[in-house]
């Protein structure tokens, strides 16, 4: 059985908790969200139940402007042209689909591994072809699915959806004894050297990295996260401080916040989310005024998160696409990231398919489908 659900609260935190694989996977998260809004998008949990038992979660969010960019920005640049056309066919209104956690770079289906993956798979599948027919939608996909997801991988080609290459994530299993293992485990010498010289330079330049409770620190992340988000994308973020209480407030003790301090100011911090032995790096800021250049980037993201998960039953540290050499080379490995995409009106799906083709053949990316 099959339902769709508005509400994180209709299937319970610890229903939800046990499915989960990661922290955007989790009750805390998806409950944050509902609550604060921060991103502009409307919640459709797709559950399956086994009688009375919860199988397996699809999380998917309707969404006509997200943090990224959305579903038509991305692989359909003519989408609005195309919009310009939808009263003709009746108007399929809302323009996208997700099946993701908004603000992260993961799709998955929260499941049970005991039950069968195909029929939860083809539950889900229908429910989202439904919802979308319901909601008047016009596209669906699953924005990032991992390489290591074989099974979405496959299963989604198969019914119709065109996939590509999207980026690379990095993330890094920490299984060292130690800290100064881990130094060793860095192959090349001259970046062995260079994360001393970082480590050695951000102390004598006064900084001291931290670990501190995020609802002592709900009014000073938003402004030195918006310091940083500014920066890159010319508009203030999204996240403001009732967001981060409301965070605090639903996991005080799964955010993991390290401070760098500077004359007992704070001056930057990271941001990570912690979820059955796996830990999400999200968010950094700085306040570049008083910071200086002293490599607080590097001992705030990776160095102090690194040597503190080696403290700890950590199984794996996800981080964000993005300045992927210096990941590389302090240890990250990539994760292949693949976007899937399915136009769910009839009429327009052939020009979707033509467009896609070119767009694929423009950026040297094959698109397929079935």
């Amino acid at each position: 059985m099959a339902k769709v659900l508005d509400r994180i609260d209709s299937i319970g935190k610890l229903r939800a908790d046990a499915l989960g694989k990661s922290f955007f996977f989790s009750y805390s998260w998806f409950k944050t969200i509902e609550e604060t809004r921060a991103f502009q998008v409307v919640p459709k949990y797709i559950a399956i139940y086994d009688e009375n038992c919860l199988v397996a979660i699809a999380p998917c969010f309707i969404e006509s402007t997200s943090q990224y960019q959305t579903v038509e920005d991305f692989l359909f640049p003519r989408s609005r042209k195309v919009g310009k056309l939808r009263h003709v066919f009746h108007g399929f209104v809302n323009p996208s689909l997700s099946c993701y956690s908004p603000s992260s770079f993961q799709s998955q289906i929260m499941k049970n591994p005991c039950f069968s993956s195909s029929e939860i798979f083809e539950l889900v599948l229908n429910m989202i072809d439904q919802l979308c027919k319901t909601e008047r939608i016009m596209f669906s996909s699953f924005k990032f699915v991992s390489q290591f997801d074989e099974f979405l991988l496959k299963s989604l080609e198969d019914v119709g959806y065109f996939r590509s290459f999207l980026k690379s994530n990095m993330y890094i299993e920490p299984v060292w004894d130690s800290f100064d293992d881990y130094l060793k485990s860095v192959k090349n010498s001259d970046v062995r050297r260079k994360i001393r010289k970082e480590i050695r330079t951000n102390r004598k330049a006064g900084i001291r990295i931290e670990e501190l409770k995020i609802d002592s620190l709900v009014n000073t992340i938003p402004k030195l996260y918006d310091n940083l988000y500014m920066k890159y994308n010319r508009k203030p973020s999204p996240l403001t401080s009732a967001f981060f209480a409301t965070l605090a407030h639903y996991s005080p003790n799964r955010t993991r916040v390290f401070a760098a301090k500077k004359n007992d100011r704070v001056v930057g911090f990271s941001l990570f989310l912690e979820h059955q032995h796996v830990w999400d790096c999200y968010i950094v800021g700085f306040d570049y005024k008083n910071l200086g250049n002293n490599y607080t980037y590097f001992n705030l993201v990776f160095y102090a998160p690194i040597e503190k998960a080696l403290q700890e039953d950590v199984k794996r540290i996800n981080f964000r696409p993005g300045t992927f050499e210096a990941k590389r080379r302090r240890g990250c490995k990539p994760e292949k990231l693949f976007f899937f995409i399915k136009c769910q009106n009839r009429l327009l799906a052939p020009l979707v398919s033509k467009s896609l083709r070119m767009i694929g053949a423009r950026l040297g990316v094959p698109y397929r489908s079935h």
